[in-house]
C-alpha cells in the first residue's frame, strides 16, 4: 500500500521488483536466498532487474549491485566492472553494459551466456533469457549467445534494423525500427506467433 509512485518494474521467477521514483528499490515475493531484502547501503538507483533468484540494481553513479542466490557467481560483481548504463539478468547469470557500450556478464556459463562474442562492439541495449545473453548493437543488429536449443539464439536474416530486445525462458523478442514486433525460439505456448492485429508498438517484454 505505501508503494508510491514508480519509473521502473522487473521479475524474477518467483519474486517482483519495482524502482520508486525517488530511486528507492523495492522488492517482494519468495525470499529463500533474500532476493527480496534490499541491501540497507543501496541508495538510489536508476534501473533495476531480475535473475531466477537474485535482484540486480544500477545505481545512480553508475555501480552495479546484485543479491540473492550466487550460487553460480551471479551477485558477484567483476572488480574491474567499472560505471555501467544498463542491466539484465538471467536465470543464473548477470548482465551488464557498461558505459563505454562493452557488454559484461557473468554467473553459470555452462552454455556460454557468459562468453561474449569477440566481434560483439559496441552495443546500446542488453537482454537476458533463462541460459542466453541478447545484445543490440549500436547499429540495431540484434546478436544472441548461449543455449541455442530450441533457436532462441537464431537471428532471423529478415530482422533488420532494431530499437529494442527481450529475453524470455527459451525465446527472444526484437522490436524492429519500424515499430514491428518480432520473436523466435520456443513456441509452444504461441509466445512467438506474432498476432497480426498487433500493428506498431514502442516497446517489448
Amino acid at each position: 500500500a505505501d508503494l508510491g509512485v514508480c519509473s521502473a518494474i522487473a521479475g524474477g521467477s518467483w519474486h517482483t521488483i519495482a524502482l520508486q521514483s525517488s530511486g528507492v528499490v523495492r522488492a517482494w515475493g519468495l525470499n529463500d536466498f533474500g532476493q527480496c531484502t534490499i541491501p540497507t547501503d543501496l541508495g538510489l538507483c536508476s534501473a533495476i532487474a531480475g535473475g531466477s533468484r537474485h535482484t540486480i540494481a544500477l545505481q545512480t553513479s553508475g555501480t552495479v549491485r546484485a543479491w540473492g542466490s550466487n550460487t553460480y557467481g551471479q551477485c558477484t560483481i567483476p572488480w574491474d566492472l567499472g560505471a555501467c548504463s544498463a542491466i539484465a539478468g538471467g536465470s543464473y547469470h548477470t548482465i551488464a553494459l557498461q558505459s563505454s557500450g562493452v557488454v559484461r556478464a557473468w554467473g553459470r556459463n555452462h552454455v556460454g551466456q557468459c562468453t561474449i562474442p569477440t566481434d560483439l562492439g559496441v552495443c546500446s541495449a542488453i537482454a537476458g533469457g533463462e541460459l542466453h545473453t541478447i545484445a543490440l548493437q549500436s547499429a540495431g543488429t540484434v546478436r544472441a549467445w548461449g543455449n541455442n536449443s530450441i533457436g532462441q539464439c537464431t537471428i532471423p536474416t529478415s530482422l533488420g534494423e532494431c530499437s529494442a530486445i527481450a529475453g524470455g525462458y527459451w525465446h527472444t523478442s526484437a522490436l524492429q525500427s519500424s515499430g514491428v514486433v518480432r520473436a523466435w525460439g520456443g513456441n509452444d505456448s504461441g509466445q512467438c506467433t506474432i498476432p497480426t492485429s498487433l500493428g506498431g508498438c514502442s516497446a517489448i517484454a
